[in-house]
């Protein structure tokens, strides 16, 4: 019987006063004062702005634009129908589109839930791996990418493998620190019995964050996986399109010469 081996990546949320947004204290609002976002990473950062106004928006709506479309119940981007019964109905042969418009090649919403777009701005969880096959005791490097992730606070995943086939060297783990470039902190990281752990500030990653050896034990064909996957804001809440979230595995063969 196979035994999967589970190394558990946790990104640990450490939230104090000093992450609060500029201008959410008890400032005294003075004549040139202005409101606004004053988060960073949001898309709508007012860079002018001295005090924060709950504005901010983290996520593209279904226009793929910074603001506040949303989907309505006819299925329609920034439609504005709150009941089924109204609900644009289009001639027979027709179909209605997220963009309002009956056709026979109507719009649609990507799995990213964008209006007529072409999936690539889900946020990704992409494991990599060079070589992908390596001989018994020799060794791989794999890596650990993440693409559209924004206003990240806190992350945490698996990653599985099968022990019988490749083992992991978690002190050869490396962590991309400039991708980790928000206004607040982090990361910290520590490893205990196999449990990376980070501690960081909102950011927006795009990119490599992490990479570690792993070495053939014996001839086979195995995946590395990915499981368990949480993508954490500084409220508590998933991250924008969280359940648009594609993850990413790769197969490495090992190989007996």
């Amino acid at each position: 019987m196979m035994y999967q081996k589970s190394i558990l990546f946790l990104i640990v949320l450490f939230y104090f006063g000093c992450n609060q947004p500029v201008g959410s204290e008890d400032i005294p609002v003075g004549s040139e004062d202005i409101y606004g976002c004053t988060i960073t990473s949001a898309c709508n950062f007012n860079s002018a702005a001295t005090i924060f106004d709950d504005s901010c928006i983290n996520e593209l709506d279904c226009n793929s634009e910074c603001g506040t479309a949303e989907i309505d119940v006819c299925g329609v981007c920034a439609g504005g129908v709150l009941t089924i019964d109204d609900c644009l109905v289009c001639d027979e042969d027709l179909t209605l589109g997220c963009d309002g418009n009956c056709s026979t090649d109507s719009v649609v919403l990507d799995v990213c839930n964008v209006c007529g777009g072409d999936s690539s701005s889900c946020p990704k969880i992409m494991l990599s791996v060079s070589p992908s096959s390596i001989s018994v005791g020799q060794s791989t490097t794999l890596e650990v990418n993440l693409a559209n992730i924004q206003n990240l606070y806190a992350l945490s995943f698996e990653i599985l493998f099968n022990h019988s086939i490749l083992e992991i060297d978690m002190e050869s783990g490396v962590v991309s620190y400039d991708q980790f470039t928000g206004d607040n902190f982090g990361p910290v990281v520590y490893s205990d019995d196999g449990v990376l752990s980070f501690v960081l500030g909102g950011n927006n990653i795009d990119g490599k964050i992490f990479s570690v050896t792993m070495r053939g034990l014996q001839a086979d064909t195995t995946n590395v996986a990915l499981d368990k996957v949480n993508l954490i804001q500084v409220d508590g809440t998933d991250v924008p399109n969280f359940n648009s979230l594609v993850l990413e595995n790769v197969e490495i063969t090992v190989t007996s010469e």
